[in-house]
């Protein structure tokens, strides 16, 4: 009778110890895979202020006619998406927190399949900070004929080391959900 007992209070034992399992940090969390959001886009930066769009402003009195094009941002820089474990499990503390990373590609392409669920994740997106020369252009003399009419504008160009930096965004994903989704850094 004795070794009857023993194995039951075992069991017992081991099946409550299973039960109150305490969420840590730094431990695993369990995710529905199956249930996933795909976001995707393209990260910009102004890396270069466009010869055209300094001539056009010069030109124009501040009109605008046209526009600056902006630059894709550098291949490798990391977007993160940060996701509270209490998303995926009420009983998981709110203070901790689950990191989904993508790397831009060629032509500032990311894409990213992030766990969600059909009443929507809150995802806090961040973005790596990185240093790029930007390229800058400036009128220098114009030219002017016999009546002092102008006749044509000269230009230069520098390049200065600048550090870009992409403010912290948040969003919700919904199961299923598509999103596309553009960054531009300052």
């Amino acid at each position: 009778m004795r070794k009857k007992i023993i194995p039951a209070f075992l069991l017992i034992i081991a099946v409550i110890s299973s039960s109150c399992e305490k969420i840590e940090e730094s431990s695993p969390t369990t995710l529905n895979t199956s249930n996933i959001a795909n976001i995707s886009g393209r990260l910009f930066a102004n890396l270069i202020i466009d010869k055209t769009y300094v001539e056009d402003n010069f030109g124009n009195f501040g009109n605008n006619l046209l526009t600056d094009t902006l630059e894709y941002a550098p291949e490798g820089t990391e977007i993160h998406f940060r996701v509270s474990k209490s998303e995926y499990n009420p009983t998981a503390p709110t203070d901790q927190m689950l990191k989904f990373t993508s790397t831009v590609g060629t032509n500032g392409n990311y894409s990213i399949n992030l766990p969600a669920t059909n009443e929507g994740v809150n995802v806090e997106i961040s973005f790596d900070d990185f240093l790029a020369n930007k390229q800058t252009w400036e009128l220098v003399s114009t030219s002017y004929d016999s009546l002092f009419n102008p006749v044509a504008d000269f230009y230069s160009s520098s390049t200065a080391s600048k550090k870009y930096i992409k403010s912290p965004e948040s969003n919700t994903f919904h199961t299923g959900e598509d999103k596309f989704l553009n960054f531009t850094y300052n």
